[in-house]
């Protein structure tokens, strides 16, 4: 497989397996290294052509671990869609950046990428043990062709009394990030 580095014409030769999980083998240490890429960094693979020789361009999604202690999450994070049906689709909030960014109980303002319309959905607790999006969320997957199962980022755009977010389909994960 080619890797490219968002829309730049520089490429890197890579080997990938996919098995269980999927592993980036052969050539992603020099491509580590070039992009000046960390641990815990999180990114995309868009796959633009298949075929003998596949193409997938990387985006780097950031990090959502803090840097040293006490430092702030950055306000974004990936993760799967999950419940027991489509209809009952629910996404789950890192218990970190939950705390962190006040998104323990109420309501969240969710935004697709476009920005093309708003939908209010509710977040609840388990206890304090973990924190999840639920009532209202089914109405943003349809509207935006998301169902249990894709990945998608949710980004903090707003924090306080009417938190927003917005929530976009990721479209291929490498390594397990949920």
């Amino acid at each position: 497989m080619i890797l490219r580095y968002g829309q730049s014409q520089t490429s890197w030769m890579a080997e990938i397996r996919i098995r269980a999980n999927s592993y980036i083998i052969g050539g992603w240490h020099d491509f580590y290294i070039e992009n000046g890429l960390k641990e815990g960094d999180q990114f995309k693979l868009e796959l633009i052509q298949s075929g003998t020789k596949p193409v997938a361009i990387y985006y780097n999604l950031g990090t959502n671990e803090s840097e040293s202690p006490g430092k702030a999450i950055t306000p974004n994070f990936v993760r799967t869609l999950r419940g027991s049906s489509n209809a009952q689709v629910r996404l789950y909030i890192p218990k970190e950046f939950a705390l962190q960014n006040g998104l323990t109980n109420g309501e969240l303002i969710l935004k697709d990428v476009k920005n093309e319309g708003a939908w209010t959905v509710n977040i609840s607790n388990h206890l304090g043990r973990f924190y999840y999006i639920h009532t209202g969320l089914k109405e943003f997957c349809i509207a935006n062709g998301l169902k249990k199962g894709d990945h998608v980022k949710f980004e903090l755009i707003r924090s306080g009394k009417k938190p927003t977010a917005i929530v976009s389909s990721i479209t291929f994960l490498l390594f397990g990030l949920n």
